[in-house]
């Protein structure tokens, strides 16, 4: 047999624009077309996520904004309230980001932190002004993550937040 033909098929006009000049060009090997290896990655990781096969690491059990409390390593120790998105995977893991558009993008989580939910202890402590606080701390390396829902609560978010990380 014949080898494959590849034709490349150019635009018909001159770009009239900047960014119209980054536009791929498409590559057909025997009437059929090749898509773009981003373009294929896209559609095969959404693909998956789609129907179910991603595995117990990228699953989602709870996704959303909460406030955390900075660690105070200031010369003055101030501990500033922080709004990070937070994720919830299917293992268990706590992990964070600065916010959603970071997480949708496919940011590495702030820090590295990750949480073992189920090997960490969580508690709940009251405040002085009536609201709630979670304090999940990592008992093998004493890292603590103090949480809070942010204000006004309308939708009680952080009330399924502390549902679903069996906080007590």
């Amino acid at each position: 047999p014949p080898p494959p033909q590849r034709v490349s098929f150019a635009p018909e006009e001159e770009p009239r624009h900047r960014a119209d000049s980054a536009k791929p060009v498409i590559v057909a090997e025997r009437g059929r077309r090749a898509e773009s290896s981003v373009a294929s990655t896209e559609v095969a990781k959404l693909s998956r996520a789609m129907s179910g096969q991603l595995d117990a690491n990228h699953r989602v059990a709870r996704e959303g904004a909460m406030l955390k409390q900075g660690g105070g390593t200031s010369l003055f120790g101030r501990k500033n309230w922080l709004a990070r998105y937070f994720v919830l995977r299917g293992d268990r893991s706590l992990v964070y980001y600065k916010d959603r558009k970071s997480y949708l993008a496919g940011a590495e989580p702030l820090k590295n932190a990750r949480f073992d939910v189920e090997a960490c202890r969580r508690e709940i402590v009251d405040t002085d002004g009536g609201g709630v606080r979670v304090v999940i701390t990592d008992t093998a390396s004493g890292k603590a993550l103090t949480l809070s829902g942010s204000r006004p609560d309308p939708n009680n978010e952080f009330e399924g937040w502390i549902e679903v990380l069996g906080a007590t």
